[in-house]
């Protein structure tokens, strides 16, 4: 197990997040109180609470030492939670794929083309 520091923690948060989408991705999904730490086992994580879904409304994606996602998602009551669903194995360009398969939720806008009458 490899103790990363505070600040390599919240780097790679960081990017997690910024492959979900950034600040699109917390629009259009309803995220909020993100959170970034370690799991018992060392690995770091970002969390984060989301609207929309009936199924869950939490969602932690902790980097594994293979280089590759766990997604888990949890359905949060006042101080409990239940686990829902856990992936494993995931690629970071599987990421939306698989919050929106599971949640129903769109992950980005999609592009608006005009079409002219000729």
């Amino acid at each position: 197990m490899t103790i990363l520091a505070k600040e390599d923690v919240k780097q790679i948060a960081e990017t997690i997040l910024k492959q979900l989408g950034g600040n699109k991705f917390c629009f259009m999904t309803g995220a909020k109180h993100l959170s970034y730490s370690t799991d018992e086992t060392g690995n770091p994580y970002l969390g984060f609470e989301f609207k929309g879904c009936k199924k869950a409304n939490y969602c932690r994606i902790t980097l594994m030492p293979e280089d590759l996602y766990k997604m888990e998602f949890m359905k949060i009551f006042k101080h409990d939670f239940k686990k829902i669903l856990i992936e494993e194995g995931i690629y970071d360009d599987m990421l939306c794929k698989i919050f929106e398969n599971f949640t129903g939720l769109a992950t980005r806008i999609g592009k608006v083309f005009i079409v002219k009458k000729q």
